[in-house]
């Protein structure tokens, strides 16, 4: 009865032109030799649009969902690049390998994504359990979800759009499918993605762990827009 509760209490915060949602997302990378790299992303929700700020980088990605269009803004050369709809499906499709079979250039669900694993986890002020993703052992990828256990600001269908953005820009239909898929199987929000990748005798680890999550309606009007005095530019991203 009491998640029951939480769950009406949190999921009512929908978004509109008044309310965003604001996370930030801290990126640690374990290269080889004891080289480690910490960055961090501030990510913004809003009802059409998202934006994420690479904040050591200077860069930000700006998601016009209305108009599947893509904008990279350089904010040190005060530059900015529009990017459409066209980009490789083969490199939407690539992070998918193993995980969905490829039949005819499409990717296609044969069984689960993820197994439960019997573990909790408290990560910051979010409870959390663990998933494993079933990648095939010869890919040399082992990949750990920590999922939300109980409801948070954000909901799990509101988070796939971050998924979406990383895939680029409108993701081709069987790719949504296959990442929709694996976020109905957590059943929560993803707080910390832990990947390890050994190929070749190489090592690296890369953990992703949400710290802050939060409901605004305190932001610039313009956080969405492209910004003014900027020009368009040939970034390389």
């Amino acid at each position: 009865m009491l998640s029951f509760l939480l769950a009406a209490h949190l999921w009512c915060f929908q978004l509109d032109q008044k309310t965003i949602f604001y996370l930030r997302e801290e990126i640690e990378m374990q290269f080889p030799e004891g080289v480690t790299e910490v960055k961090h992303r501030d990510i913004w929700i809003g009802l059409r649009r998202l934006r994420i700020d690479n904040v050591q980088d200077g860069t930000s990605m700006i998601y016009a969902q209305e108009i599947n269009s893509m904008f990279m803004l350089d904010h040190r050369k005060r530059e900015y690049v529009f990017a459409t709809s066209g980009s490789d499906r083969r490199v939407a499709q690539r992070p998918l390998f193993g995980l969905a079979a490829l039949e005819n250039g499409m990717l296609v669900k044969r069984g689960k994504l993820l197994t439960p694993l019997n573990e909790t986890r408290k990560i910051g002020k979010f409870n959390t359990r663990a998933f494993l993703l079933n990648y095939p052992e010869d890919f040399g990828v082992t990949t750990t979800i920590y999922a939300s256990e109980l409801p948070v600001f954000v909901s799990p269908r509101t988070f796939l759009r971050i998924w979406f953005a990383a895939a680029g820009v409108n993701p081709p239909q069987d790719v949504r499918f296959v990442l929709s898929s694996m976020m109905r199987e957590l059943k929560g929000v993803p707080i910390r993605v832990v990947s390890e990748i050994s190929q070749e005798g190489v090592r690296i680890i890369s953990t992703s762990t949400i710290m802050e999550m939060e409901r605004r309606t305190d932001f610039d009007p313009q956080l969405f827009e492209i910004p003014k005095g900027y020009r368009r530019g040939d970034l390389e991203y």
